[in-house]
């Protein structure tokens, strides 16, 4: 049963995981690109969350994909290998690691976001001359 369940969660999941990771890497770079010597924090958290969301991928690509790849081509849902549970235990704890970084990335985008509209802010209220 683990392994049928398995074998079609990342039939899905993990071209969406794919398609998603370039763009979130593209968008972080332009931010970071385009903060560069205007607020240093700004890029620092979004430098971070490049970081962070690589980490992620990487884990992905070295330790869950392996497993899933096996899971959908070399496991047999009526015979699953002996050690299939030390194997499920070691993708949920790579999962657990990689969702840490996940949320990470994810707050250091939402920090840099609130830095930058605070800026903003500031030079709204300048231009219109409501500073106070």
């Amino acid at each position: 049963m683990y392994t049928t369940v398995e074998r079609h969660k990342h039939a899905v999941v993990t071209p969406v995981t794919l398609a998603l990771y370039f763009p979130c890497v593209f968008a972080g770079s332009y931010v970071a690109w385009r903060n560069r010597g205007v607020n240093r924090d700004v890029t620092a958290l979004t430098v971070s969350s490049i970081v962070t969301i690589t980490i992620t991928f990487i884990l992905s690509i070295l330790i869950n994909a392996p497993i899933n790849r096996a899971q959908q081509h070399e496991w047999d849902p009526q015979n699953p290998p002996k050690n299939w549970m030390q194997v499920r235990d070691r993708w949920n704890q790579s999962h657990v690691v990689r969702s840490i970084f996940a949320v990470v990335s994810l707050a250091c985008n939402v920090l840099a976001w609130q830095q930058s509209e605070a800026e903003r802010g500031k030079g709204l209220k300048a231009r219109l001359g409501l500073q106070g």
